[in-house]
């Protein structure tokens, strides 16, 4: 894990520093000596800078619904925020940065011990952890940290043992799915954590246009081409192929649907369109629309139904 060496907020000042800056909080009943902090937080229209912390943050938005940015250090997905509910943030320790949040929402707010985490890290991860790192995100994709939120809400802990051991939890979902460093004991099915298959996710995003291989997006999360194609279709029940075939569809069918609210003179060319979409040219786009819609694209805009 990271350490810092500069002065860094103390995990327990998080709430006096949200109504500081306009919130309002209520502490959830935890004992203070616990590995976990929960509070709940009424957040309007903020823009403040976020300093380091000596806990690691995590937030679930629960309802209401804020869009701005998040420009955190270390932050796995697009810094661009829409905080609707069921939204997860987490943000590691010692990592500071710029909030910018329009709109109101309440929040569930966490903190966890950073000691915990590295303990946690040294038990999971090869060689102890040693030279890994934890990678912070925005994301609705955390199966395993979103039901512990839910029993933070539904009954939290009020004895130090029981909120240690939901910290715990916590724990190790987030080492087990946002660590660089490689799991000591990896499943014998393949199989990919939270951080690889959100990062296939963006890689498969910001190249629907090139030419992007199989092969290529296995390299970028280091694993043999046939792991990742069994992992990606274990993990959402469609190869990663088709995933990105239908990923160019939808592309193609929004900018159809955009080019027809145009004049004709001036809609481009599906030519054009099939090719900035990756579907080569017309006839290719023509052909993956049958694949997956079940019709083709001659002139006329596809809208989503």
């Amino acid at each position: 894990m990271r350490r810092q060496t500069r002065k860094l907020m103390r995990g327990a000042a998080l709430q006096g520093f949200i109504e500081g800056h306009g919130g309002v909080t209520e502490a959830l009943p935890l004992p203070q000596d616990a590995a976990i902090r929960a509070h709940w937080a009424f957040q309007d229209d903020a823009v403040f800078d976020s300093p380091a912390m000596d806990s690691h943050f995590l937030e679930f938005s629960v309802e209401g619904a804020a869009r701005g940015t998040a420009r955190i250090d270390g932050m796995l997905t697009s810094p661009n925020v829409d905080a609707l509910p069921g939204l997860v943030s987490f943000v590691p320790a010692g990592r500071d940065g710029r909030i910018d949040i329009h709109g109101t929402g309440l929040f569930l707010q966490v903190t966890l011990d950073a000691e915990m985490m590295e303990s946690t890290a040294r038990d999971l991860l090869r060689r102890g952890g040693e030279g890994s790192d934890l990678l912070g995100f925005n994301t609705l994709m955390v199966p395993e940290v979103t039901p512990l939120f839910r029993t933070l809400q539904v009954d939290p802990p009020r004895d130090r043992l029981a909120a240690d051991a939901l910290a715990q939890k916590f724990c190790t979902a987030l080492v087990s799915n946002f660590s660089t460093g490689a799991l000591a004991s990896p499943p014998a099915e393949p199989t990919l954590s939270t951080a690889q298959m959100m990062r296939a996710v963006d890689l498969i995003e910001a190249c629907l246009g090139l030419d992007l291989s199989l092969g290529r997006l296995a390299e970028a999360l280091e694993l043999p081409t046939w792991y990742f194609v069994a992992a990606f279709e274990s993990a959402t029940g469609i190869a990663p192929s088709d995933y990105l075939q239908e990923r160019r569809v939808d592309r193609a069918r929004e900018w159809l649907a955009e080019e027809a609210e145009r004049p004709e003179e001036e809609r481009l060319d599906l030519d054009v369109i099939a090719r900035f979409c990756g579907l080569g040219d017309r006839a290719g786009m023509d052909a993956a629309f049958r694949r997956c819609v079940g019709t083709d694209a001659s002139g006329r805009p596809v809208r989503r139904q």
